[in-house]
């Protein structure tokens, strides 16, 4: 079992949660961590900054590579299972690469800022939030595959996604629920 520490800013610490021991620190090159994320398995730890995205090995501590991003609002990180895909929330876009250095990545965008999103287990589908509005993205195409139905009707500020992806729930002051398919 492998926990991740962060404060805003500073390096991400990586420990083992069953005995407390410190495992590993991440600091990213020439700017603090901002966001972080685990694989499921807690093989891989996918960090970001402001400028640049990393990938770990969390065994190890060791950068497997960094890679460059214009000086852009990031609302957060996730990693795939293995680390087969790394996305990241650039102001209205999710940014994703394959979890290679060398490949370009592929970007989708929305009309409005991401606030917050869930990458979901397959890998491929990133479930956004823009504040009003639910979408279902895959992160290989350049446009939506969906747009979940029904009028939020509040400023939502959260959303989380079932482990097998079928479900996603978005709060605010309210909670909305949708069914997946």
């Amino acid at each position: 079992v492998t926990g991740v520490s962060l404060l805003r800013g500073d390096p991400a610490l990586v420990w083992n949660a069953s005995d407390g021991v410190a495992l590993h620190s991440f600091q990213q090159l020439e700017e603090p961590i901002a966001f972080m994320a685990l694989t499921p398995c807690g093989e891989k730890l996918a960090t970001t900054g402001r400028m640049s995205v990393a990938l770990w090995d969390a065994a190890t501590g060791l950068m497997e590579f960094q890679l460059d991003r214009p000086d852009v609002r990031c609302s957060g990180i996730g990693i795939s299972w293995g680390g087969a895909r790394i996305v990241r929330s650039e102001g209205r876009c999710i940014v994703a690469w394959s979890g290679v250095a060398s490949e370009p990545p592929t970007q989708t965008c929305l009309a409005s800022d991401i606030v917050a999103f869930v990458l979901l287990p397959d890998g491929g589908r990133v479930v956004a939030l823009t504040g009003s509005q639910v979408a279902v993205l895959d992160t290989g195409r350049a446009e939506p595959l969906l747009v979940l139905d029904g009028d939020l009707g509040f400023r939502a500020q959260s959303i989380a996604a079932s482990p097998g992806g079928d479900l996603v729930a978005a709060c605010g002051a309210t909670t909305a629920q949708w069914q997946v398919a």
